[in-house]
């Protein structure tokens, strides 16, 4: 009775295992690229979803946003060296005259003759 043994040995690769091997490394290196494709995708779609999220969060618990609108400035309103910033018939603030601005030309300046 002869006892056996396993052993590790070389095992150098004909041609045809190189090709065989060579083929399916491209295979699965393209399903490799193909999947990180995929997850930097999703990745991006879930910080865009994230992002989107936040902010309807935001705005629902704050319960306003800001926008930017064209407001009317009314000289001398109220009263004399102030001025008011009114938009939609809301006076957002008052606040005084800069030197500048009170140094308007007055509606019937400039028509002399």
């Amino acid at each position: 009775m002869s006892d056996t043994v396993i052993e590790t040995v070389k095992h150098i690769f004909s041609t045809e295992e190189v090709i065989a091997l060579a083929d399916r490394l491209q295979r699965e290196t393209r399903r490799l690229l193909e999947r990180k494709a995929e997850k930097k995708i999703a990745s991006e779609r879930f910080s865009e979803q994230d992002g989107l999220c936040s902010t309807l969060l935001r705005k629902i618990a704050d319960g306003f946003e800001m926008h930017e609108v064209e407001a009317e400035i009314r000289m001398n309103t109220p009263k004399n060296g102030m001025k008011q910033v009114i938009y939609d018939g809301e006076i957002l603030r008052e606040e005084k005259m800069t030197e500048s601005e009170k140094q308007q030309p007055l509606p019937f300046e400039g028509k002399r003759q």
